[in-house]
């Protein structure tokens, strides 16, 4: 499904801020960059693409289709990351009529599934001709099995008609998906219109992918480069690796920071929070990737003043991702109390609690990201001196200008950066999209 977003935001100081269309705006503790870690391998994508007889008519660009797609093609396999894995797959390449023998399983893949494959994807791409029938349905059925049952895998089909074969391209993108909800079948109509972009449509929806159209080689490339991003983006997390203790007393101390760890199979993590100046608060936050299809992906995130078990803050991190793809997930709290005198205030040591929930056996092993923040405390407690407080912003109506088109974040790691204006693109049923926004104090977005 295509949305556009309309976000407004006063001038740029750099406090982090993530907008994700499946929750709402998050604010992010601004903190000195760390080591960068994967939670999870690179996606694996298979390009599906259309041979038939039909691809050597006109594109809009004044082009043929198959001269549009080769050249997009180029285009991708010259920019594809070193570490991606691809594969690539064509039908209607070998039978030429339908009552021929074979014209519905004429599928091939052409090359496998590799990362050092770049000059075999050019070579096949150079061979590349229109030809025969349109048997989608089985060219789909033979990626799903060239990309494996586990793990994040994309068929991203290139097409510009109907099927002209059984199996219903339809049924067997519902197959496919009900498979393994990591496995997604994103659709690019190359000139299409009618019932063929109908069908083309169908596919995407039932695959629990997304259908955009291409009219020439340069939207081709921009959709192709948008899909394969998409497709092979890992869910990444940030920090320097720690390692907390089940019980608060031998907890390891962390400062101001993001760190990583993994979420137990039992009981909690501690961490101990030296405070470097009396009056200051914690702000503490959790993020991990849920598991698909658990009843509920929960991390409960504590602060303790004293090993006694004094709080001062908590929250929830929770999601159930029944039916859904792994969701973002993510918690935050803060020790700041309204008496200056309280513990959460002015004790030296306070302990960070994480917490899995019920469900912990189907999250342990999953990396967390723990970020902590030290705000320091007012110089003059007093409040003699500070600016009046601003009045809310009221809301204003946000005119759409030119969208852009943005590919987004599946994480706060790797969220782009964006600004005033207006940006579309496709969200997909249980996707996490995640964009950063820089947002000064006292400032608010809209979005």
């Amino acid at each position: 499904m295509v949305h556009s977003a309309r976000i407004r935001s006063g001038d740029p100081m750099r406090l982090a801020a993530a907008l994700t269309l499946v929750t709402s705006v998050l604010t992010v503790l601004s903190v000195a960059p760390s080591t960068a870690a994967e939670a999870d391998e690179t996606g694996r994508l298979m390009l599906v693409l259309d041979s038939s007889g039909s691809m050597k008519e006109k594109a809009a660009g004044g082009q043929t289709k198959i001269a549009a797609a080769k050249d997009a093609l180029g285009r991708v396999i010259g920019a594809l990351p070193a570490e991606q894995e691809v594969g690539l797959r064509v039908y209607g390449a070998k039978v030429f009529e339908r009552g021929d023998a074979g014209a519905c399983t004429d599928s091939q893949r052409v090359v496998d599934l590799g990362t050092d494959n770049r000059d075999q994807l050019r070579k096949a791409v150079s061979a590349y001709k229109p030809y025969g029938e349109t048997p989608i349905g089985y060219a789909l059925q033979q990626a799903g099995k060239d990309l494996g049952g586990e793990g994040q895998r994309t068929i991203v089909l290139v097409s510009d008609g109907e099927p002209t074969c059984d199996p219903d391209p339809c049924k067997v993108a519902a197959q496919l998906s009900d498979q393994g909800i990591d496995l997604k079948i994103d659709v690019i109509g190359l000139d299409v219109k009618g019932s063929a972009r109908s069908q083309l449509r169908c596919i995407a929806e039932k695959g629990n992918g997304t259908y955009t159209d291409a009219r020439d080689a340069d939207s081709l490339a921009e959709q192709l480069t948008v899909a394969q991003t998409r497709a092979t983006r890992p869910f990444d997390l940030t920090g320097t690796p720690i390692e907390g203790t089940p019980a608060p007393g031998s907890a390891p101390v962390i400062t101001t920071g993001q760190y990583l760890d993994t979420i137990p199979l039992d009981g909690s993590l501690f961490y101990r929070l030296e405070r470097t100046a009396p009056g200051s608060t914690f702000h503490a936050g959790v993020t991990f990737k849920g598991v698909t299809g658990s009843s509920g992906n929960a991390v409960n995130l504590q602060l303790f003043a004293d090993l006694e078990g004094v709080r001062c803050g908590s929250g929830l991190a929770f999601d159930n991702s029944v039916g859904e793809k792994t969701p973002l997930i993510f918690a935050t709290t803060s020790s700041w109390k309204s008496q200056a005198d309280d513990p959460c205030n002015v004790q030296k040591d306070l302990y960070l609690e994480v917490k899995p929930g019920f469900s912990q056996n189907e999250i342990a092993g999953q990396p967390i990201e723990v970020v902590l923040y030290e705000e320091p405390p007012l110089k003059d407690t007093s409040g003699r001196g500070l600016a009046t407080a601003s009045p809310p912003t009221p809301w204003q109506t946000l005119e759409p200008t030119t969208p852009e088109t943005v590919v987004p974040g599946s994480s706060i790691a790797n969220a782009p950066v964006v600004s005033d204006g207006t940006y579309q693109g496709d969200l997909n049923p249980g996707e996490s999209q995640v964009y950063a926004i820089p947002v000064g104090w006292g400032q608010d977005v809209q979005a």
